[in-house]
């Protein structure tokens, strides 16, 4: 039977189906012995689990996107001027190393 420390180094590719027949017997055999190891193993199936959910992206409040917007372009707009909407992929390219720009 394997102890704690070669069990830990098995759980993951125990969650991902990734062990060999033997691996996965012994781990087997470790699991239904070792409460902490199982719980580990539980443990991990959560967070792969909770990682792999997917997300909305979150819009970013208008105080947020003003001073990124003011950051990137400057104080040249009015401070009640509206500030534009992104899109969920929008990133900040160099057009020249000085100047960047948005590309929506």
């Amino acid at each position: 039977m394997i102890h704690c420390r070669a069990a830990a180094e098995l759980i993951t590719g125990y969650i991902d189906g990734e062990l060999t027949a033997d691996e996965l017997a012994a781990l087997d055999e470790h699991l239904a012995e070792c409460p902490e190891c199982h719980e580990r193993v539980i443990a991990e199936r959560q967070t792969k689990d909770l990682v792999a959910r997917p997300r909305q992206p979150a819009e970013a409040p208008d105080r947020l996107r003003r001073r990124i917007i003011d950051a990137i372009f400057g104080k040249a707009r009015p401070a009640d001027s509206t500030v534009p909407k992104l899109a969920p992929n929008a990133r900040v390219k160099p057009l020249d190393p000085g100047r960047p720009t948005l590309s929506l």
